[in-house]
């Protein structure tokens, strides 16, 4: 199995501490440096095991604008942040960025704070937004909940959903004015995940466009309010799958 390697390693008590402002870190993963952005709340260190969102950004972005997006709605609440930057310009699990990567990202966190792995989330945008409605399904057992805006699946990922152990919940928000992911591929893919019997609610909102920095405020806020009601009910399992490239 491969193993990470985390570059400018944090002594656990420094990172615990926290001061409440996000980190550049660097992971080395099946021979690339990848970058993510890394928020742990003080309530870490105050309060005991805090949850985590992965934050996966849209395509030709990175970490930064989703960690700004979410940054005062985890301090408030205690929550831990982890953005990392896909392999290429979008996020494909068949091309690097599979369950393996996120699973060596999240154990490297848990090494260095105190991470609930019962609460452990996804939420992703456009790109990233495709990327969590697989990845969550395909590792049901290891994320508790997910939460997207504008993502949608394509027929050929029904192979994802049926790998399925547990149907994990999901959350969707989609623009009605979308002119980059169309409304009616949220609705599509609302329906895809109910006909394997998935747990989801897609929110449509009237005259919004594919700008989720325009509305992140409120649809982060709902998306917590969703996510923080799941949690799982037993440790987490972490089931490894090869991905031929």
């Amino acid at each position: 199995m491969r193993r990470p390697i985390v570059a400018s390693l944090i002594a656990s008590a420094l990172l615990s501490a926290a001061s409440q402002e996000p980190v550049s870190r660097t992971l080395r993963f099946d021979r690339h440096e990848r970058t993510y952005q890394l928020l742990i709340p003080a309530q870490a260190a105050a309060a005991g095991p805090v949850p985590l969102i992965v934050l996966l950004h849209g395509r030709g972005g990175s970490g930064q604008r989703p960690m700004a997006a979410w940054h005062d709605l985890a301090r408030d609440h205690g929550i831990a942040l982890v953005a990392p930057k896909s392999l290429n310009e979008g996020w494909a699990i068949l091309e690097g960025d599979g369950p393996d990567f996120f699973q060596a990202l999240i154990e490297t966190i848990k090494t260095d704070a105190a991470i609930d792995g019962r609460r452990v989330y996804l939420f992703g945008h456009s790109s990233g937004g495709h990327q969590a409605l697989a990845l969550g399904p395909l590792e049901s057992e290891y994320f508790a909940a997910v939460a997207v805006h504008a993502g949608a699946l394509r027929p050929s990922e029904r192979l994802f959903l049926q790998q399925a152990r547990r149907k994990i919940p999901i959350a969707m928000w989609h623009g009605k004015a979308d002119d980059i992911v169309p409304i009616q591929m949220g609705r599509d893919a609302r329906d895809l995940l109910k006909s394997f019997g998935f747990p989801v609610t897609l929110n449509e909102i009237t005259s919004h466009t594919h700008d989720y920095y325009s509305r992140a405020g409120r649809i982060n806020g709902e998306a917590w309010a969703f996510l923080k009601e799941h949690r799982l009910a037993t440790d987490p399992i972490y089931r490894p799958y090869t991905f031929r490239r």
